[in-house]
């Protein structure tokens, strides 16, 4: 059992382990991935053909950080972050995660329970799992616990944006949170590497960074590995982790001489769709076959081809994935019986026939489809290779890999033609003197000549990482707005490519209608504060190139002519100003009003978004409930109270009128005509907008009835975001300092930092809420007790924060902490400081004007004085430890904070 492991019998224990969770032995290559990470041995790049399961890599992780726990090998992450930049990957990779999860609640296995035991984990149940993008919402709990093992999945902006300091779908106080916990004691597993080659040079330049500052000093360094089985280079340095002559045996060697015939056809470029169809169907009228797969190059292909196949099969047989599809769409998708059909583990069979997906490059790569048989127009090797991956993946059957191509695809003139026209001479070598055979074990040895190279994709202008933009990024307390300096992180992410047009976003709101409405003049201001309290999600955007969207906007606007309401719109633009406000379609300056990121709200007036997620100018309004999908919990049965977020209309007198979450409304319909307080019990109010201007009376038409503010509720409390003061019953001051500091100091002796960092954090946990003892602070959470010594940490359900005129109780601990005699001496004192400081995300490297207490006993000299201190103590902070070191060490505080606020308060979840 994993307890009783030795060096003798690492090599047992590990097959016993890996079987329990996988329900399969490992491969060669995972068994040496697991040599390798135990003796902190480079793993250099997996270059493992598709199939081979390359996403066991996670269970791989879990149990070398078992064998470390057990104190043998070198230290190995406590969190691991996999990033593909593919959403329906990463939704399908958060499922093999739980799946994991799930094997390890099996109490009743002697190796799982021996396995939970060496990961400190009671059960299954706690091995922290979030992701970071889909129609699953985030889930914080692996922000509360720095020591706890954590697998982070997301897409390379959500993951990357929090790398660098800049939390895309967050607000700015979590920033350093996010970097610090990704940044630093944690794995980046980045898959299909050769997709995002930038990305993948950025997280080994910050891992190169950390070395060369005090992140690496602390112990917990970033490690890298980078999957694909299309790898664009070779790393001399490390012996390859894949062997094939070591899998030529059982399942392995079934996948890897799956059987995959390849053949080329010619079409003339106008009959380019018309054949792809044409030969899909012919595939898929024989006897057996369970489901087609055909590859397009471009979206509008795609769409054509399946037309014509809906044209001759129905709508219930065929299916269209591309990367212009909103997020809900593709997420009903995955889940559709289409592609149920062509799944590789255990796939059902249409009743009527084979099923048809029809993809573009979103479909490629990750996804665990098995089809058939293939039909694919001509693309770069690389994208070739990854889409013969999903013909006959367990090599169970024999597919067909029909390649259509024509002059079109290889004039050197057109982007990619040269690349297109050295595969069609690499593939046409496979056809003629290969016979055709393009299976793993044939195709792999031809994908790492030099001449392969040249045939695929070319890689974009990666831009260096360099310690002054890391600097600016990591000043997170400073608005996007106030540094024009403080570059997009977008080329860094993705690098630069010629000609590359960037995006916008598109989102259907029941509440734009009520927000543009020219009758309630709203303000720059709240229009800003009602986009920041939408909290959208990728489910709910459409991301399309802007020249898209301008084309099929401006058809709209035409369609919608003469009726103002719908063409009404709430455009978001980053770094303008005002950054939101009300426009008409028709009006739009696509290059003065859109730069890259703006986002552009509709009403569902509009419609233009066709059923299958694809915007489409023609295309009435949809039930509401298909348009605004924003509502996280979905139109299943549920109490109000088990809601996670509503929005609704009230009146003067605060009785609820109407419900603009649309795919709540037939389970909120019974709270119409009740106070708001009293129907929404369970939601906290996070933004009112009123929808008339102050004191103005009621208008001909309407009654005191008449909506007259709209509000966002949403579940309390979300204690990563503010670590809320609200409780169900007052907790002391002096109880809840004591407790945190306590915890903080458990947190980094259990993460092994030296004995005077432990020190540091146990001290900055006891001093961080000092401030909130005065007076104006307690006076907020309702404590009328003038006695410093009863002062609260929470109210007992009370808080008022509109009377504190933003003041922070942070400051106020850290004034209080600079003039102590107890501290000065402290040789971690900067340390100290800074913690209590920033244990709210501000402060880095100061505070907002308006955070000191109004009518202090404090200057205006000292407070100056405070800000200049701070701000140099953060930058010296930042050299010694580096600037993922320092945002860790500040999470480790935050989660002790937020940790022991959730058991004080009575709240189960932040």
């Amino acid at each position: 059992m994993l307890v009783q492991m030795n060096i003798q019998n690492l090599s047992s224990n590990f097959f016993d382990a890996f079987r329990a969770l996988n329900g399969a032995s490992p491969f060669p290559w995972q068994e040496e991935a697991f040599r390798r990470l135990t003796n902190g041995e480079p793993l250099g790049p997996v270059d493992v053909p598709t199939g081979l399961g390359k996403t066991a890599i996670i269970t791989v992780w879990l149990l070398a950080l078992a064998w470390h726990r057990l104190g043998r090998g070198v230290a190995v992450a406590s969190r691991l972050v996999y990033v593909v930049n593919r959403r329906a990957v990463v939704d399908q990779a958060t499922d093999e995660v739980e799946r994991l999860r799930e094997k390890l609640c099996d109490s009743d296995n002697p190796v799982i329970r021996d396995l939970c035991a060496a990961l400190g984990l009671a059960s299954g149940k706690d091995l922290l799992v979030s992701t970071l993008r889909g129609q699953k919402a985030e889930n914080r709990d692996w922000l509360t616990d720095p020591v706890r093992p954590a697998i982070v999945v997301g897409t390379v902006d959500m993951i990357g944006s929090r790398l660098l300091f800049s939390a895309y779908r967050s607000n700015r106080w979590l920033r350093p949170l996010y970097a610090g916990l990704i940044g630093q004691d944690a794995m980046v597993i980045h898959d299909e590497a050769h997709l995002e080659p930038a990305f993948d040079a950025l997280v080994r330049s910050v891992a190169a960074m950390q070395q060369e500052t005090g992140g690496g000093a602390l112990g917990k360094p970033l490690r890298v590995l980078s999957l694909s089985a299309t790898q664009r280079g070779e790393d001399t340095q490390t012996p390859p982790l894949f062997d094939v002559n070591a899998h030529l045996a059982g399942e392995a060697k079934q996948r890897l001489e799956a059987k995959r015939t390849l053949n080329l056809r010619e079409v003339k470029p106008a009959d380019l769709a018309e054949e792809m169809a044409a030969h899909a169907l012919s595939l898929g009228d024989a006897a057996g076959v369970r489901g087609i797969i055909v590859f397009a190059n471009r979206p509008d292909t795609a769409m054509t081809v399946a037309a014509k196949l809906r044209d001759s099969v129905g709508d219930a047989r065929v299916a269209v994935l591309t990367g212009r599809m909103r997020g809900f769409e593709r997420d009903l998708l995955v889940k559709s019986p289409i592609f149920r059909a062509l799944c590789a583990k255990d796939p059902d069979t249409l009743p009527d026939g084979a099923a048809y997906l029809v993809a573009t490059s979103a479909g490629e790569v990750g996804i665990d489809l098995d089809a058939t048989h293939l039909v694919t127009e001509l693309a770069p090797l690389d994208a070739m290779a990854q889409r013969f991956g999903r013909g006959n993946r367990r090599g169970t059957g024999a597919a067909t890999l029909a390649v259509l191509w024509s002059t079109a695809h290889t004039d050197p003139k057109t982007p990619l033609g040269e690349q297109r026209a050295r595969t069609l001479d690499l593939l046409t070598v496979i056809v003629e003197d290969g016979g055709g055979d393009a299976s793993p074990l044939r195709m792999a040895p031809r994908l790492k000549t030099a001449e392969a190279r040249l045939a695929m994709t070319p890689a974009p202008a990666i831009l260096p990482l360099t310690p002054p933009l890391v600097e600016s990024w990591s000043q997170t307390s400073l608005p996007d707005r106030d540094r024009p300096d403080r570059p997009e992180i977008a080329p860094w992410l993705h690098g630069l490519e010629e000609g590359e047009e960037p995006d916008v976003m598109l989102v259907w709101r029941a509440e734009v209608a009520c927000l543009t409405d020219p009758a309630n003049r709203l303000a720059a201001r709240s229009l800003e504060r009602a986009v920041e309290a939408m909290r959208l999600s990728p489910r709910e955007r459409l991301r399309l190139p802007i020249s898209v969207a301008r084309d099929a906007l401006t058809r709209l606007t035409r369609r919608l002519k003469g009726d103002e309401k719908a063409s009404r719109i709430l455009l978001s633009a980053p770094r303008q100003s005002p950054e939101v406000r009300v426009a008409a379609l028709g009006d739009l300056d696509w290059k003065r009003d859109l730069p890259p990121g703006a986002t552009l709200f509709l009403p569902l007036q509009a419609g233009g978004l066709g059923r299958d997620g694809h915007l489409d100018p023609a295309a009435a309004p949809l039930e509401p409930g298909h348009l605004d999908v924003a509502d996280p919990d979905g139109p299943e049965e549920r109490a109000v109270a088990d809601l996670s977020e509503l929005r609704v209309l009230v009146d003067a007198a605060g009785v609820i009128v109407g419900v603009l979450s649309p795919q709540s409304a037939e389970k909120t319909k019974a709270i119409k005509g009740k106070p708001l307080k009293d129907a929404t019990t369970g939601l906290r109010p996070l933004l009112r907008v009123p929808l008339k201007p102050r004191g103005e009376g009621v208008s001909d038409g309407e009654d005191e009835s008449s909506p007259r503010a709209l509000v966002y509720l949403a579940r309390p409390p979300d204690a990563v975001q503010e670590s809320s003061s609200i409780s169900q019953v007052p907790v002391p001051l002096d109880t809840h300092c004591k407790a945190v500091g306590e915890r903080a100091r458990a947190f980094a002796t259990r993460l092994g930092l030296p004995e005077t960092l432990c020190d540091a954090l146990a001290l900055a946990g006891e001093w961080h809420d000092e401030g909130k003892a005065r007076p104006v602070w307690q006076r907020a959470v309702g404590n009328t007790d003038p006695d410093p010594a009863r002062a609260w940490a929470k109210s007992g359900g009370t808080e008022r924060t509109e009377t504190l005129g933003g003041f922070r109780h942070e400051l106020a601990s850290l004034l209080k902490a600079e003039d102590d005699g107890t501290l000065a001496d402290h040789p971690e004192r900067d340390l100290i400081l800074h913690l209590i400081a920033t244990h709210h995300g501000r402060g880095r490297p100061w505070f907002d004007s308006d955070a000191y207490e109004k009518g202090g006993n404090m200057s205006l000299s000292r407070h100056e004085e405070s800000d200049a201190a701070q701000a140099l103590r953060f930058h010296r902070l930042q050299r010694r430890f580096g600037p993922w070191g320092l945002a860790w060490l500040e999470a480790v505080l935050r989660a002790a904070d937020w940790s022991v606020s959730r058991e004080q308060s009575g709240n189960c979840a932040p």
